[in-house]
């Protein structure tokens, strides 16, 4: 799931939620980087594919696709 504010990405395991995108800032960073370290904009949508890797679409306003390789933290 999306936090608009504080622009994080995160997902639930066994009742514990853990951050796995965003710095917590609105913004376009950390492409090709630790998804940990990037600044992300509210997110619209979120996919997981099969091979665990996380999609999401980003901003009503770039409606930018972003990719986080799988398997998640």
């Amino acid at each position: 799931f999306s936090i608009t504010q504080p622009f994080c990405v995160y997902k639930i395991t066994g009742g514990l939620a853990q951050k796995v995108a965003g710095v917590g800032t609105t913004g376009d960073t950390g492409d090709n980087g630790p998804a940990l370290a990037a600044s992300i904009r509210p997110v619209w949508g979120l996919e997981l594919d099969s091979l665990s890797n996380l999609y999401f679409v980003q901003s009503a306003s770039n409606f930018r696709l972003r990719e986080i390789f799988g398997p998640l933290p």
